[in-house]
């Protein structure tokens, strides 16, 4: 509980203020009914960056704090996915033991057949 409540502070600290680049959709909507340019869609993209505007393909990440990319998201991504997490790997582990095992009989029945064929006929080790 302890862990959950550390990170609902920090997320709550982080949302507190905006994070720099970012602007609202009714702006965005405003530049674009303006005849505006939006930041990522033409080759003026190194300014946008240098104003701090968003930019397309830098990821959506950008601009958020570490520990929201590395902590957060795997956390909840952990929470929401989980069951489907340990149900895929359940099945790949009991497809590959059942493999090994299949692999094991049929490894021990060759052996089985190739004793039992050698002491049964009088023919050689070389006619294999």
């Amino acid at each position: 509980m302890a862990v959950v409540r550390v990170l609902a502070s920090l997320v709550k600290g982080s949302l507190r203020r905006e994070a720099p680049g970012w602007q609202r959709a009714d702006d965005a909507i405003s530049a674009t009914q303006r005849g505006g340019r939006i930041a990522g869609t033409d080759n003026d993209s190194a300014k946008d960056r240098k104003q701090g505007r968003a930019v397309a393909g830098k990821g959506i990440f950008a601009g958020l704090p570490w520990w929201v990319t590395w902590v957060v998201v795997p956390v909840v991504v952990i929470v929401v996915f989980g069951g489907l997490i340990a149900t895929a790997l359940g099945f790949l582990i009991g497809v590959l033991f059942k493999v090994l095992i299949a692999a094991a009989l049929i490894a021990g029945v060759i052996y089985l057949v190739r004793r039992a064929s050698g002491a049964s006929s009088s023919s050689s080790k070389s006619d294999w």
